[in-house]
């Protein structure tokens, strides 16, 4: 999403920043709040970051200049599985208001649905314009991962 938006010098003024890629997403707020490295970019948040947030000297903070992305999130029902009518009735009632809620109140997160809000604390999603990949971007998802392996690992 960043290299559309703001193209290969971006990406070449990043490496000259020498980042760190870490592995282990989980351990990293905790690097973070011991002073190991100065921000981390994570693909999502979790409500442990913000847990950690309150008790460390970090800050959780959404990009809101288009530098956030919508990740999509899927469920279904498994066709010939066993339990269909409870499975449907999971999904029914996730992608329901209060399906949506709950995952608000547990996950830490956006819904899905308009209209009900973020988790508390969380600024509501039209303020952290996030970015969509179009289709044509979805098609060259291959040539950005070369891209980005050329800028910093070759």
């Amino acid at each position: 999403m960043i290299y559309e938006q703001a193209g290969q010098s971006y990406l070449e003024a990043l490496k000259r920043q020498e980042p760190t890629f870490v592995r282990d997403r989980d351990a990293a707020p905790h690097q973070i709040a011991r002073g190991e490295y100065a921000m981390f970019l994570p693909l999502g948040t979790t409500r442990e970051w913000f847990d950690l947030e309150r008790a460390a000297p970090v800050k959780v903070e959404y990009l809101r200049d288009g530098g956030s992305t919508v990740l999509t999130g899927t469920i279904a029902v498994v066709k010939n599985g066993p339990s269909l009518d409870a499975a449907k009735l999971w999904v029914s009632w996730l992608a329901s208001p209060d399906g949506q809620r709950s995952m608000t109140d547990n996950l830490y997160s956006h819904p899905a649905l308009p209209g009900v809000a973020p988790s508390a604390g969380l600024p509501p999603f039209n303020e952290v314009n996030p970015s969509r990949r179009t289709p044509d971007q979805i098609a060259r998802n291959n040539e950005y991962i070369e891209i980005f392996d050329k800028a910093f690992f070759k």
